[in-house]
């Protein structure tokens, strides 16, 4: 992850991508992030180059950088 981002023992993790797709490692490691944290990982996001805003599991979400930043 490229930010993990703490507030009162809670953590919502960033993974930056210039991909325009999602590609399984970056789904491998927010894993092991989650089985590392447990309940005190809120959400992880993955910012990317695409254009939906994507489920991608329990916690993940996958988001268009135009939607995160409002352009």
């Amino acid at each position: 992850m490229d930010f993990l981002i703490e507030k009162g023992g809670r953590f919502l993790s960033i993974e930056v991508k210039w991909s325009r797709h999602i590609e399984k490692p970056v789904l491998h490691s927010f894993k092991m992030l989650k089985d590392s944290l447990r309940d005190d990982l809120v959400m992880g996001v993955v910012l990317y180059r695409g254009e939906d805003v994507l489920s991608l599991g329990e916690k993940l979400i996958a988001v268009p950088y135009e939607s995160f930043f409002g352009a």
